[in-house]
């Protein structure tokens, strides 16, 4: 496994006892994450190779369905694509294309972050949303599978959009 992409959408923190732990949700349930995890888990929102030692712990949230992972951009995205995505914000005219409101950010997104923006309104896949802007991902070369992870990952980074 090279790459990794977090899974899920941060529901809640909360204390037991003398612990903490964060509750993500998926499409169908809850993953409930140790502190160690969670703080993993955020670092998944972008599109990189993963360090040898943090492999385990990777591997760890794939097996709880909070991370999609694999050796290249077309086996991430084949996890990926079964994910749904729900977008947050509102989208504002800008002066080159179009920004997300989110709080008191603006955000400015290239022209596919937009169409999957509008398209990520939490009720289809991913790959059913690619399938619909006619994007034929496991086709592409190796180079356009990532940078089509850098700009789905660069929604998530930004808060703009989460996978369940």
């Amino acid at each position: 496994m090279r790459y990794a992409v977090a899974i899920g959408y941060p529901l809640r923190l909360y204390v037991e006892r003398d612990r903490a732990a964060q509750e993500i949700e998926r499409q169908n349930y809850r993953v409930t994450l140790s502190p160690e995890q969670a703080m993993q888990w955020g670092g998944l929102s972008v599109w990189r190779e993963l360090r040898e030692e943090e492999k385990p712990a990777v591997e760890a949230l794939t097996a709880l369905g909070a991370a999609a992972a694999g050796d290249s951009a077309e086996e991430v995205l084949s996890t990926l694509a079964q994910c749904i995505p729900v977008r947050q914000g509102f989208c504002l005219p800008a002066a080159e294309g179009a920004a997300v409101q989110l709080g008191e950010e603006q955000i400015l997104l290239t022209g596919f972050q937009e169409r999957l923006w509008l398209a990520a309104d939490g009720r289809h896949p991913l790959g059913a949303i690619l399938e619909e802007m006619n994007l034929s991902w496991r086709s592409e070369p190796p180079e356009r599978q990532e940078l089509l992870m850098e700009n789905i990952l660069g929604l998530a980074s930004s808060e703009l959009c989460y996978f369940r």
